[in-house]
């Protein structure tokens, strides 16, 4: 009698099944703490600190430039490299409109500060993508950049800054004084930043409310009067704001955008003044001076924003009043 070889049942084993379990990799938890720490820190600068500084400006950036330099394995070269690190910014900014966070006149101003940030983030995280598989320390450095970032924010203090501008009019003092304390009508600005949002007078005129002297402006965007706490007649005109006025209304996909730092909390007019010097051969050295106050970081880039955009609001008041004056010498 034969047997016929049966052949021999093994357990069915789950190795396999083990095997292709799904497992994050330590690329996917770099990637999964990126972008946790990227939403914890929008949230944080949005509702928690209310502050428009390095977190915002340097810190949201940075991750994420350095979230698409670490994923991007084949962004390799100059090309791709500056491709991504443009299409990047562009996405970072967008997404700034997109959550009423910033409106396009105040993305113009910080474009350049994104851009390079967002590609220094690009050139860490290429770094660290060779980096990881052998030393994770470098990580732990690069993911206390954010909270350093929320931690700085919240030492911001106010400003104050002072802009001088000034120009030479071929009149007496007395000729100037004339001109300022009648209505100048300035026009309107073809500065592309005034033209699009940025506050600036159209005209001015000296008016008076019981025992107070104001100084009534078309705005911009709106009408304001600013209370006249220093009159000399042919030497100081000196004014200050009585209540807030919006910097500047952004330009947004929204019917209305109000962000936090164009209130009175984060910028603030202290005072304005024009002043007449006399100078030797009868012409007189007109000076218009401005001062105001800011909460925003890094400090010394808006520093450079305001003196540019005050000075050259100066230049027109200034060059107003010095063409009406000279063209009136010989009525006056």
């Amino acid at each position: 009698m034969t047997t016929e070889n049966t052949p021999e049942l093994k357990p069915i084993s789950n190795s396999s099944d083990a095997n292709n379990k799904v497992t994050p990799t330590k690329v996917g938890w770099v990637i999964f703490w990126s972008v946790l720490s990227l939403i914890v820190t929008i949230i944080a600068t949005v509702s928690v600190t209310e502050q428009y500084g390095v977190a915002l400006y340097v810190g949201v950036p940075v991750t994420i430039g350095f979230i698409v330099g670490f994923v991007g394995k084949n962004l390799k070269g100059l090309i791709k490299g500056t491709l991504a690190v443009v299409l990047t910014t562009t996405f970072l900014s967008l997404l700034l409109i997109a959550l009423k966070i910033e409106g396009a006149i105040c993305i113009i101003m910080i474009i350049v500060p994104l851009f390079l940030f967002v590609a220094v983030g690009f050139g860490i995280g290429k770094l660290l993508l060779e980096i990881v598989p052998k030393n994770n320390n470098y990580l732990v450095l690069f993911f206390l950049i954010n909270p350093a970032c929320i931690a700085a924010d919240t030492q911001i203090e106010m400003v104050e800054n002072t802009i001088t501008t000034k120009t030479v009019v071929n009149a007496t003092p007395a000729q100037i004084w004339q001109v300022l304390t009648n209505e100048v009508d300035f026009g309107r600005h073809e500065n592309f930043f005034f033209k699009n949002g940025v506050n600036y007078p159209l005209d001015m005129h000296l008016t008076q409310r019981n025992d107070s002297m104001l100084l009534r402006c078309n705005l911009r965007n709106c009408v304001t009067e600013l209370y006249v706490d220093e009159l000399v007649p042919n030497k100081v005109l000196r004014f200050r704001s009585v209540k807030d006025v919006e910097p500047v209304k952004e330009l947004t996909i929204y019917d209305t955008l109000s962000t936090p730092h164009t209130n009175g909390e984060y910028f603030k007019h202290l005072y304005g003044k024009f002043e007449l010097v006399p100078l030797a051969d009868g012409s007189t050295e007109l000076i218009a001076e401005s001062q105001f106050s800011y909460r925003l970081s890094p400090a010394f880039y808006w520093n450079w924003w305001s003196k540019y955009l005050v000075s050259t609001m100066h230049n027109r008041v200034l060059e107003t009043v010095k063409n009406k004056t000279e063209g009136k010498n010989n009525h006056i």
